[in-house]
């Protein structure tokens, strides 16, 4: 339905865009073309003639799938339905601007809180992509971000070329765009090399709770990119490679945390304080509203209260609490850690 909308209606500086979006989405997760079309629906009604009425039932027929219920598909449809409003404010797309784009790019180990970091930034407004998943992750830039990591080629023209592909349709009056992905710590400076002007909010969590968690796909070996992580990150320890498969996960994880946050602090380095906005897991959990109102400034999105990202602080665990698995994180993380904060 939304090719044969883009076709007809070339002309029409509004629908075109709605349609190309639709189809793009529509592609992307067949539950975001129903969602789209109703949304559609409510620009289109201002439009006179058989157009109006011709959604008009097309919509009726779609009210039934788009009723979420999940707290990440709520956020995508407010997401969503702003960006309608925007666009029936101006009805005009605004420029591509290529390698002048100024992304905001979302950073953070996996297990560390992301997914907390993703949610206040698409209800605040900053467009994500077509879809994101439950973790709030930009999926539409998976593969190609786990395909930079496998293959260590310079991307600056398949980063620029897929942004236009997946953000440039939405690129509508002064609505950001932004990339979350936890493996972002990975590639950042091959997305500053194509986004000079991205700015970056970078989000550290304590190296052992970080560790004492479940494994991600950055720190496990049943994974190509864990394999790829472990090993770069052992031989950074000084360690021997083939002892990741003989090591607890615990361990596995404070190496893939070390290697990805030095990584990340090592990229900032190059960029001006105005581009950078460095956050902690535990700011969100402490004093929810004031972090997220800092992200709302740093995005120059209003501050909304439904933005705030509330943790329980249970999920901060004990730091200094004598364990023997926390006090052989530190041992490896230590002089990361400090350089976060998190030691004197």
């Amino acid at each position: 339905m939304y090719d044969k909308l883009a076709a007809a209606d070339v002309r029409d500086p509004l629908v075109r865009p709605l349609a190309a979006a639709g189809a793009h989405v529509w592609r992307a997760d067949p539950r975001g073309g129903p969602l789209l079309a109703r949304l559609v629906g409510r620009v289109w009604a201002r439009l006179p003639g058989r157009r109006a009425r011709e959604l008009a039932a097309a919509v009726r027929e779609t009210m039934a799938a788009i009723r979420a219920s999940a707290e990440w598909e709520r956020a995508r449809i407010v997401a969503l339905e702003e960006l309608v409003a925007s666009l029936a404010a101006t009805a005009t797309p605004r420029p591509w601007l290529g390698a002048g784009e100024r992304p905001f790019l979302l950073v953070g180990t996996g297990g560390g809180g992301t997914r907390i970091l993703g949610e206040a930034a698409l209800r605040l407004g900053v467009g994500l992509g077509p879809r994101v998943n439950e973790s709030f992750d930009s999926v539409a830039w998976a593969p190609l971000v786990y395909e930079m990591i496998l293959d260590g080629a310079s991307a600056r023209g398949r980063i620029l070329e897929h942004a236009r592909e997946v953000h440039a349709g939405w690129a509508f009056g002064d609505r950001p765009w932004g990339i979350k992905l936890p493996e972002l710590t990975l590639v950042l400076p091959r997305f500053l090399e194509a986004f000079p002007a991205a700015r970056v909010v970078f989000l550290a969590r304590h190296p052992v709770t970080a560790a004492l968690r479940r494994h991600h796909v950055t720190s496990t070996l049943e994974h190509p990119i864990g394999r790829r992580v472990l090993e770069e990150a052992y031989r950074a320890a000084g360690r021997d490679p083939s002892s990741a498969a003989r090591d607890p996960q615990h361990i596995r994880n404070a190496l893939s945390w070390r290697l990805q946050i030095g990584r990340v602090l090592g990229a900032l380095e190059s960029l001006p304080p105005a581009q950078v906005l460095r956050l902690r897991f535990e700011d969100f959990a402490r004093n929810a509203a004031g972090t997220t109102a800092r992200l709302a400034a740093f995005v120059e999105r209003p501050m909304r209260g439904d933005a705030i990202a509330r943790i329980d602080g249970s999920r901060l665990g004990e730091v200094t609490r004598a364990d023997r698995r926390a006090a052989e994180v530190m041992d490896l993380c230590r002089p990361t850690a400090r350089a976060l904060g998190y030691l004197p």
